[in-house]
């Protein structure tokens, strides 16, 4: 699994404080991939704010936002041309839960 994907399971175990199966896990690996070759070039550009690496950010903020839990990609981190794109990419997945 890849910085993203692992950064993005993590945020959404923490979240919902939820086992998941691996018919759940299959999904969420395929929802990460999918959003990343989508956005590959606004991941790219990273955050402005770094809490570690830019790919693990970037799918703690897909976790988060998609779901939206109040932050994201939207809050400040990344450069608001990539955050209002990543925000709606986002929210175009829909929301998700485990």
């Amino acid at each position: 699994m890849d910085e993203f994907t692992k950064a993005y399971v993590e945020c959404a175990k923490f979240t919902e404080k939820k086992q998941i199966s691996q018919e759940t896990l299959a999904v969420m690996v395929s929802n990460c991939a999918r959003f990343q070759m989508e956005n590959a070039a606004d991941i790219a550009a990273g955050p402005k704010v770094s809490r570690g690496e830019p790919e693990a950010q970037a799918g703690h903020d897909f976790w988060l936002t998609r779901n939206r839990h109040g932050v994201g990609f939207w809050d400040g981190d990344w450069p608001s041309g990539a955050a209002g794109r990543l925000t709606v990419a986002a929210h175009e997945f829909g929301e998700y839960n485990i």
